[in-house]
């Protein structure tokens, strides 16, 4: 039972810094195309959700 656990955590820890990678590839692509954010992120949403397991 602790390696499920040991894993989830894991897995939580990887997820938060897969939405903090994609939060700074937001902000690289918004700085460099001069869109907003929010127009990112209604492009990618889709696709990132698509990702999840």
């Amino acid at each position: 039972m602790d390696s499920q656990k040991q894993v989830h955590q894991e897995l939580v820890q990887n997820r938060e810094a897969e939405s903090a990678l994609w939060d700074r590839l937001m902000a690289a692509k918004s700085a460099s195309a001069g869109r907003s954010k929010e127009a990112i992120d209604a492009g990618l949403s889709d696709e990132r959700e698509s990702w999840d397991c």
